[in-house]
């Protein structure tokens, strides 16, 4: 598989001698977001309903610093969590990264060993435990022992009718879905390493997408017959001699 490409990714070091060239990826990073006053994108669309199929067998996180975050991989989608932390590394509410957008960074997460002791048992939400209905999630451990058996989300359909190989969707649908976004900034090798994931893009395009560097060219039936060497009589009775005197 060919990558042409406006930025690198973690898995672009596993293209080697023996691929094939005519399959490839045009990996340009694109966001879609419903403007305002503006009918919504049928892809926003179609992936805030998988999102919510998606929630539908997963355990929310209720926190003001972590949230979920989606990324759509060759015909499946995953959740992860991130959160928003300044120049020393000290977490920041996500309802304040806003205000300090020019320090703040988001980091990802996918794993439970991803974190410390500490931080998977510290108390997400302290305020949370005084609600007379005290939420079932109150650390991060909780949220992933909740979440341990949720698997990736089957959504070939979606993927197939827009043509898609990724994309992903942070903060919410009304941030927009990205398509084809670096997944090395995301920490997406911590779920699918590089060679895998090379393989699964190139056999996704080729097997699932159909796309290869030369399409099917198709010629309408006129230029067909003419490259045939046939003419528009071709077909029909060649006129009498009383038919051409008249």
């Amino acid at each position: 598989m060919r990558i042409i490409r406006e930025f690198n990714d973690y898995y672009d070091s596993s293209a080697g001698y023996g691929i094939d060239m005519s399959i490839v990826y045009h990996r340009t990073c694109q966001t879609f977001i419903k403007e305002k006053g503006a009918p919504e994108p049928e892809l926003v669309s179609a992936v805030k309903k998988l999102i919510a199929r998606y929630n539908d067998q997963a355990t929310p996180i209720e926190s003001d610093t972590y949230q979920p975050f989606y990324v759509g991989f060759c015909g499946k989608l995953y959740m992860g969590l991130f959160a928003y932390v300044d120049q020393a590394g000290k977490l920041i509410s996500h309802y304040r990264a806003h205000e300090t957008k020019d320090v703040a960074k988001p980091e990802f997460y996918w794993h439970q060993k991803d974190f410390d002791e500490k931080t998977l048992k510290a108390t997400l939400d302290p305020q949370s435990l005084w609600h007379f209905f005290a939420p079932k999630i109150v650390t991060l451990e909780d949220w992933f022992k909740a979440n341990r058996g949720t698997e990736p989300f089957e959504a070939l359909d979606l993927f197939t009718a827009h043509k898609l190989v990724s994309f992903c969707v942070i903060g919410g649908i009304d941030k927009g879905v990205q398509i084809n976004p670096c997944l090395k900034d995301l920490r997406f090798q911590k779920v699918v390493d590089s060679f895998t994931a090379f393989q699964e893009i190139s056999m996704f395009i080729s097997g699932v997408l159909g796309q290869t560097e030369n399409p099917i060219i198709t010629t309408s039936d006129r230029d067909l017959a003419i490259s045939k060497g046939f003419t528009q009589l071709s077909f029909r009775k060649k006129p009498t001699k009383r038919q051409c005197s008249r």
